[in-house]
């Protein structure tokens, strides 16, 4: 897609749901990639692209949607979530938007991964984490580290 073009990423899953985010909405993705990517810039790639190509989500930004939360994993995350849902194989794709249980689901499978089990410290994807502008308001769970826009992971 054009994230991938754009940023010279391979996106090899995603998903979305919507969240509770201060007295309006947010949109937290989770990216399923690989490579060491700028958590900030593929944030700012969805909104923009959302922006240009879809007139309702323009309109929900300006009134409804305060934030979009990017959360970059590694693809192998979502492979072990399927397949611990029975539902690995070339008939199942990974849900794009999460209904309630699957994000439940989800969220409890993400909570129990380790990142070092699957990424060892100063390899893999390095540069990847979660994009939140004001970490404080919500997104209590993280299962990796979060990045808060000033260049620093937690």
């Amino acid at each position: 897609g054009r994230l991938g073009q754009v940023l010279g990423m391979e996106i090899k899953e995603f998903t979305v749901h919507g969240e509770p985010y201060g007295s309006l909405f947010a949109h937290h993705w989770y990216i399923g990639c690989d490579q060491q990517v700028d958590v900030q810039q593929v944030r700012d790639l969805i909104d923009q692209t959302l922006c240009e190509v879809n007139d309702d989500y323009v309109v929900e930004r300006r009134h409804a949607l305060q934030e979009v939360v990017v959360e970059v994993l590694p693809t192998t995350w979502f492979t072990e979530w399927m397949e611990r849902q029975g539902k690995l194989g070339g008939q199942h794709k990974f849900p794009r938007v999460l209904n309630p249980k699957h994000l439940a689901s989800w969220q409890a499978f993400l909570a129990h991964c380790s990142r070092d089990r699957l990424w060892p410290a100063g390899g893999g994807a390095a540069g990847a984490g979660v994009f939140c502008p004001h970490p404080n308001q919500h997104h209590q769970r993280v299962s990796g580290r979060r990045f808060y826009g000033n260049g620093h992971f937690a």
